[in-house]
């Protein structure tokens, strides 16, 4: 039912809250995420690193500041889609 797939979708979304809170102290997933990001960021032109400001702190090693930036637009646009 549409009531049922409501509270599976809010229940979804605050698990993944609950994850996205305690990434920016979680040293393997940070450790992960930069393996998969800073090898496109190494391909990336200097001049697009130096446009956008996340690539340089992505080249550096530093996301915790991006992961927690990400979190609150992350979680909206999902509440908001269907």
């Amino acid at each position: 039912t549409d009531a049922a797939h409501i509270v599976a979708r809010s229940d979804a979304i605050a698990d993944l809250q609950g994850f996205l809170d305690a990434a920016p102290e979680d040293a393997a997933l940070l450790e992960s995420l930069l393996e998969d990001l800073r090898p496109l960021v190494d391909k990336a032109p200097f001049e697009l690193i130096q446009s956008v400001p996340e690539l340089d702190v992505i080249r550096s090693g530093n996301l915790t500041g991006i992961v927690k930036s990400v979190t609150p637009g992350l979680l909206a646009y999902l509440a908001k889609s269907n």
